[in-house]
């Protein structure tokens, strides 16, 4: 009955989803582009994510994430596109974020909410 039981429980962990609430673009050298012209005062930045969106209410805005943002790095590793991101929040908590906002580097440490 134990194994039943504790193969149950595996099961659930697997189908629990966890989010920060970002909408989210690897930056790319056209994304860059585009920002900057939008935005002539846009970081030089060659790698990280891009924060399109902040969700209402989510961890992210809990935590002081903003439109704009570009995360550079999740708990010291760099990142260099959106899946090392969400691998991250899958599988890491809390998520020590290094963001480039502007001309200056800021961390957070957002907890991703689980979702079931």
């Amino acid at each position: 009955m134990a194994a039943v039981t504790k193969s149950r429980h595996a099961l659930f962990l697997d189908w629990k989803k966890r989010f920060i609430g970002i909408r989210m673009r690897t930056i790319t050298p056209s994304l860059v582009e585009e920002l900057k012209a939008s935005n002539p005062d846009f970081p030089a930045v060659s790698s990280g994510i891009y924060v399109q969106e902040v969700v209402p209410n989510s961890p992210s805005q809990r935590g002081g994430i903003q439109d704009g943002d570009i995360i550079v790095k999740v708990n010291g590793r760099p990142l260099a596109d959106s899946s090392e991101l969400q691998e991250a929040v899958l599988t890491e908590s809390p998520l020590l974020l290094e963001v480039r906002r502007g001309n200056d580097d800021l961390l957070f440490s957002i907890a991703p909410e689980v979702v079931l």
